[in-house]
């Protein structure tokens, strides 16, 4: 086959819809692969925003302006990384790799997120107690009440940061090797396609992916694309003129 790409996402949503008899073995493998490798790019999101708040940890300014929201997308990566509620993606039994000790620090990292980094005035478990503290008082100011307010707002804990590093240093080589694993499978079941199942590469062929226009605005040009190499853009990027 000459040089081209196509999506499979698309084909799999085409194949999903017309429920055609002989394609759900095609189909089933693309799921299992978008979710390993979906959940491998969340667990390592995860972990460079950690590593990156242990680099600027010394610098005053930057861990003000930036440690809470990177903590926050630390926390959240990982945890929608292990959601097994995703309606999205299938799940990954990363949790029957932990150990008892990781299985609680698991849970207190999902309580941090689901109480503390998420509601006002809740908090649960280890991490989650005392992350905003508000007061309101009054006191004199040239002789006269004055009400004011008083905040203090946790920016990161190392007790949480090392239990996320933890997990992480498990999760991620489990997902690694997962995704390799089906990225196996998928390859050597398309690959057997191009020579036995012409009407699927035709349908395969309904679904091109243009390089270019799906990283527009990102300044991502297509030159490691077609190495055998996952890629990855900005997550945001300035809005279309």
């Amino acid at each position: 086959m000459k040089r081209a790409a196509f999506d499979l996402n698309a084909l799999a949503s085409d194949l999903a819809a017309t429920r055609e008899n002989g394609y759900e073995h095609y189909r089933a493998a693309i799921k299992q692969f978008a979710s390993a490798a979906s959940t491998y790019h969340d667990l390592i999101a995860s972990r460079d925003s950690i590593r990156t708040i242990v680099e600027l940890q010394r610098n005053d300014h930057l861990r003000k302006a930036v440690g809470p929201a990177l903590m926050t997308h630390a926390v959240l990566c990982y945890c929608r990384a292990l959601d097994k509620k995703s309606k999205g993606r299938s799940t990954l039994d990363i949790e029957a790799t932990y150990s008892e000790e990781l299985l609680r620090k698991h849970k207190a990292i999902k309580d941090l997120r689901s109480t503390a980094l998420a509601h006002y005035d809740r908090g649960k478990g280890p991490h989650g107690d005392i992350w905003v503290q508000d007061k309101i008082v009054t006191r004199t100011v040239e002789g006269r009440l004055s009400s004011v307010e008083v905040y203090l707002r946790s920016n990161f804990r190392a007790a949480a940061i090392y239990d996320l590093m933890d997990l992480l240093v498990v999760a991620v080589p489990y997902v690694r090797k997962e995704r390799e694993r089906r990225k196996t499978v998928l390859d050597s079941l398309f690959n057997e396609a191009l020579d036995n199942d012409p009407a699927f590469v035709a349908r395969l062929e309904q679904h091109p992916f243009n390089h270019d226009e799906f990283f527009e605005g990102t300044g991502k040009d297509s030159d490691g694309f077609w190495s055998d190499e996952a890629e990855r853009g900005e997550t945001f990027s300035m809005p279309r003129a």
